[in-house]
């Protein structure tokens, strides 16, 4: 019996660890849990960051104790750069005042920040190899 129990928690580690293969995304520094958090991967500059049409996959997560990961999987060897919205309203949008400014919080890889305006995928932008990697985000917020 004792031997069953070993190999079904061996199983589900193994199962646990498969899952994580591709990029790893571990984001941290949620104000609040409402709404969720919405991960997008980006293949090219064309969208980035707030265009979720354009990129290559997206994500929806739900955010628990101000952080949330996701793995994108099957991803082909390349550059890429990810964005992440908190869409505290879930409204699918980024909510700006009247000067533009986001109203939700935002992320991207690298932490790459934006000068008077929103970070370029340059700044955001990393080299996967097809091996498992974790990227590390910090939320910022404008308001």
């Amino acid at each position: 019996m004792k031997k069953i129990i070993f190999l079904i928690l061996l199983s589900l580690c193994i199962l646990r660890a498969e899952d994580e293969e591709g990029i790893v995304v571990e984001i941290t520094g949620f104000r609040n849990d409402d709404g969720y958090a919405r991960i997008t991967i980006f293949e090219k500059s064309d969208g980035f960051p707030s265009n979720p049409k354009k990129a290559l996959d997206a994500k929806s997560e739900t955010i628990s104790n101000g952080k949330c990961k996701v793995v994108f999987t099957d991803i082909p060897a390349g550059t890429y750069a990810i964005a992440v919205l908190h869409d505290e309203n879930s409204n699918e949008k980024m909510d700006t005042n009247a000067l533009g400014i986001p109203k939700e919080g935002y992320g991207t890889s690298n932490n790459a920040k934006g000068k008077m305006g929103p970070p370029k995928f340059k700044d955001a932008s990393f080299k996967y190899s097809e091996e498992t990697i974790t990227l590390k985000i910090t939320m910022k917020y404008g308001i």
